[in-house]
């Protein structure tokens, strides 16, 4: 009687139980599975393993989100300097109409030659 021809399609890494000793494999892609989803698996002795730490997947998914947190940071903190620059060339908009209108921005008093100079010399400045 004859064995079936069978192949394996797979590669297998050795591994020693850190904690019995024994040298064994298993294929990559099941290592490479539990390094992702951190379940636990055993050696041929019965003893529970597993992969502890971030799999490089999810130290690169943890990276784009802290990168995505302060991309969305800065572009709030943009959002705020925009808007204080519309305001400060609002109130600088309304500093100049009034100088222009001969207007003290202290007393609020009408000084026509203020508003007179301003027209004759510096309308084109502006």
């Amino acid at each position: 009687m004859s064995l079936p021809n069978t192949t394996v399609d797979y590669l297998l890494k050795e591994m020693i139980c850190s904690e019995c000793g024994i040298l064994f494999a298993l294929p990559e892609w099941y290592i490479n599975e539990r390094i992702k989803d951190h379940k636990t698996w055993c050696c041929p002795n019965g003893h529970l393993r597993y992969y502890p730490g971030e799999s490089d997947e999810e130290k690169l998914k943890a990276e784009n989100e802290k990168l995505q947190r302060k991309l969305d940071w800065k572009r709030n903190e943009a959002n705020g300097y925009l808007a204080s620059l519309r305001a400060t060339r609002g109130v600088v908009t309304k500093i100049k109409k009034r100088v222009e209108a001969g207007v003290c921005l202290y007393c609020k008093r009408y000084f026509p030659k203020l508003g007179s100079h301003m027209k004759s010399k510096h309308r084109s400045g502006r």
